[in-house]
């Protein structure tokens, strides 16, 4: 709070009173802490020098992977807001990687390391330090080292021919990766085609890979180029198991529902408003199967609406419905624009009514919608039917709910490129903490990825036996409503990590939970 609050002339007593006492606090009070440091830095950008001195020192000190990936998140944030402080950050960040115990922040290093190596005064006093982890390493740091090496000799010219040097002292390195990385750096090099280095493609590696495979397929006379990536997204979920489908949002499959929703664009009430569909969840129920009336619904999805398709059947076979619709109660966040009726619904033959509710900017869910279905009942045995007034009538049903993983997409993602694409969105985070009184942390992950409706990376969701912690990253497409109310679907990648520990107090344990999200 006094971080802050308190003026730039009480920095430097808050900084040494932080550094008393920061060892003895838990993990996730340090977090808070290294946060509100960042932002007391963007607040005071002239008193940087001694914030980023003390996130260094605190970043040498003990501390878990959450705790050490936030300080580090918050130094690479501090360098692209306030340029001055590069250089310096830099070196804080070379320093830790001399002795990090997490393999996971080296590599994040060394990447911004070989992504910044051009705009920095003096690059070459930064190549001893990726090059130590070359010596010292992991396999998979010494991979990221030698990328990290290459890019210094593309993008600074008077380093190459060091550079090279360096990289053949790796084509003897114990690990066939760290071998071919070098192999294939230095024959770009040599073949003059150093500059794909720096290239940005923006290709899905999934993409790349059906790709590749299509083309060995087929006639290989000719080179493959990037120009020959095809998508496979209609590939992939035809290949997906049932398990990896998302149980609540699914793209739209198979002919039956395409048909639905051409019916659905043909009524006049919904043709003019509705853009592309962003998805459609599973069919779900209003009453039980043995009701009276028996009614389901499935939500279309769309960046400025959602259209809710009932289908009713009656089970009573001496009554005719007429005029059929289902009465959506909604609060003030969701407005009910259409409410259509079925003309007439016969005995056990299904007919469909609709209704629309418009979203809103920044509105994810809903409390309980009440529902009520609405008719005018009819003798199925009148000789003159259609001059019978009828009876009124309503039935209850269950409640409706509309749920943010009704806007998210499950998508595959590898847990390479979401470590490489978290850093970027930190700036649009948000982050929630529960407890559980649950016992199973895969109950508590699985339950999770059900509310978010996305997808784990890699295959990461199932929790390992007898561990206290276990973190999860996800990724999903996500489908925000419109702030200019423009009928485009409103379409971004999103990320998340569920982070899951299980907390003894006594003869009772818990599980506590924080969920980060961020979004591109």
């Amino acid at each position: 709070t006094l971080l802050k609050t308190g003026g730039d002339v009480s920095i430097d007593r808050l900084i040494k009173s932080l550094s008393g006492f920061i060892a003895e606090i838990p993990d996730e009070l340090k977090i808070e802490l290294v946060v509100a440091v960042r932002m007391a830095c963007l607040k005071y950008p002239d008193k940087n020098t001694e914030l980023m001195s003390f996130l260094s020192s605190v970043l040498r000190e003990e501390g878990g992977l959450e705790y050490k990936r936030t300080i580090v998140d918050s130094i690479i944030g501090l360098m692209d807001e306030i340029p001055s402080s590069k250089d310096s950050a830099l070196e804080h960040l070379c320093e830790f990687i001399e002795d990090c115990e997490f393999p996971e922040l080296s590599i994040q290093i060394l990447h911004l390391l070989g992504e910044e190596a051009k705009n920095t005064a003096n690059a070459s006093k930064y190549i001893r330090f990726v090059f130590n982890r070359i010596i010292l390493e992991l396999p998979s740091v010494r991979c990221a080292a030698v990328s990290s090496l290459a890019k210094f000799g593309s993008t600074v010219p008077s380093l190459a021919r060091d550079v090279c040097i360096l990289l053949r002292r790796c084509l003897s390195d114990n690990d066939d990766e760290v071998r071919d990385r070098a192999t294939y750096y230095l024959q770009l090099v040599a073949d003059g085609h150093s500059d794909y280095l720096n290239a940005d493609i923006d290709v899905r590696l999934a993409d790349l890979e059906y790709s590749v495979q299509l083309y060995l397929q087929n006639d290989t006379t000719h080179p493959f180029t990037i120009e020959n990536v095809v998508p496979s997204q209609e590939i992939t979920e035809e290949k997906m198991s049932d398990d990896e489908k998302s149980d609540i949002l699914t793209p739209l499959p198979g002919q039956k529902s395409e048909d639905d929703e051409k019916e659905l664009r043909s009524i006049p009430e919904f043709s003019a408003i509705l853009g592309s569909t962003f998805g459609v969840t599973k069919s779900i129920e209003l009453t039980e199967s043995e009701s009276e009336y028996v009614v389901s619904y499935v939500k279309y999805i769309y960046a400025n609406y959602i259209i809710f398709r009932f289908e009713v059947i009656n089970t009573i076979d001496d009554q005719i419905l007429e005029n059929v619709s289902v009465d959506l109660q909604a609060d003030d966040d969701w407005t009910v624009e259409t409410t259509i009726s079925a003309a007439k619904l016969d005995y056990n033959k299904p007919s469909h009514t609709y209704a629309s509710i418009r979203r809103q900017y920044g509105v994810f869910s809903s409390n309980p919608i009440p529902a009520v279905l609405k008719f005018i009942s009819k003798d199925a045995d009148s000789a003159h039917l259609e001059y019978e007034e009828g009876i009124e009538d309503e039935y209850t049903l269950e409640d409706i709910h509309i749920r943010i993983s009704d806007f998210v997409q499950p998508r595959s993602y590898t847990l390479v490129d979401f470590k490489k694409d978290w850093p970027l969105h930190q700036k649009d985070e948000s982050v929630a903490r529960y407890n559980y009184d649950q016992e199973s942390l895969q109950d508590v992950i699985d339950e999770i990825i059900s509310h978010l409706g996305m997808k784990a990376v890699d295959e990461t969701q199932w929790v390992p036996a007898d561990v206290q912690q276990y973190a999860v990253s996800l990724y999903g497409m996500f489908c925000q409503a419109s702030e200019d109310s423009s009928d485009a679907t409103n379409e971004f990648p999103v990320y998340a990590r569920v982070i899951a520990k299980i907390l003894q107090k006594k003869d009772k344990s818990s599980i506590i939970l924080k969920i980060s999200v961020r979004c591109s």
